[in-house]
């Protein structure tokens, strides 16, 4: 069992066979690690490998130079009965926990503790390890819910803006989500700048300009391929958000481009508290 920051390393270090696992905090530097299976993953602050005994494994340091990592071993014995207890995940080489520069102190507490520690000290040490492993593992949880989300919200933004000719329930989407509503709502809008709602106005608005720069196509029509109930509702929407009726948008247009010159950023802003 050991303790260790290390800095300015090998390039590449190749171990064939580790009979211990060494779990490392990358706290300066890039690289990328290769596990025995041939997966790769791209090394950046923050990240921790987990070295796994009897498995082969490539580290590579873009520049030893500027590389630092805090790193901590086990023996086998010890990193089996953490396995067995879901501290280590064996099928998680790399994990990415939030706020890593939090467990950076940490690593150097144990570091100290180990360089002084008397015997009877070991099973208080053992356990503060085993706090340290389980934090790493719910910071990466974290991560991964946080980078779920994200994906979630992307495309709910997606299917907001297509399918405009239908009537979308905006609950069912918070639930594809795995989101209530209210916090649905609330993150869409920190990451899009407008609600679920006003995003979705916005889409069909916008779209409704690029059809009426084509003179084949009528307005009702255009209403009623974006969901409209028919022109009148079309044409109050458009008019309240762009100061100019659809008719005077596409007469603007086609006579020189200056359709464009509608109020739309003021439009805008009033539609992000709207839903």
């Amino acid at each position: 069992m050991g303790c260790h920051f290390l800095a300015s390393l090998e390039k590449e270090n190749r171990d064939r066979v580790k009979q211990h696992y060494a779990g490392l905090l990358v706290v300066r530097g890039c690289g990328h690690f290769c596990n025995h299976d041939g997966r790769q993953w791209r090394l950046t602050p923050g990240a921790f490998v987990q070295h796994l005994p009897n498995q082969w494994h490539i580290l590579h340091r873009d520049d030893p130079t500027l590389w630092c990592e805090a790193s901590l071993s086990l023996d086998f014995k010890l990193y089996q009965a953490f396995v067995d207890l879901g501290v280590i995940n064996p099928q998680e080489p790399v994990l990415t926990p939030v706020n890593w520069e939090e467990l950076v102190p940490r690593f150097s507490d144990i570091q100290k503790r180990m360089q002084q520690m008397a015997e009877h000290e070991l099973p208080g040490l053992l356990i503060d390890i085993q706090r340290l492993l389980w934090d790493i593992r719910l910071r990466h949880q974290r991560r991964s819910a946080s980078d779920t989300k994200a994906k979630n919200l992307d495309w709910a933004a997606d299917f907001l803006a297509s399918n405009l000719h239908v009537c979308i329930d905006y609950e069912d989407v918070a639930t594809q989500c795995a989101l209530s509503y209210s916090h649905f709502r609330r993150l869409f809008r920190q990451r899009f700048g407008l609600p679920p709602a006003a995003f979705r106005r916005r889409a069909k608005l916008n779209t409704a300009k690029f059809f009426l720069q084509d003179p084949s196509l009528p307005v009702s029509e255009i209403a009623r391929a974006l969901g409209y109930p028919d022109i009148f509702a079309f044409s109050r929407q458009f008019q309240r958000y762009f100061r100019i009726s659809p008719s005077e948008y596409r007469r603007l247009f086609l006579a020189g481009g200056s359709g464009e010159a509608v109020h739309e950023e003021q439009a805008l802003r009033g539609d992000s508290s709207a839903e």
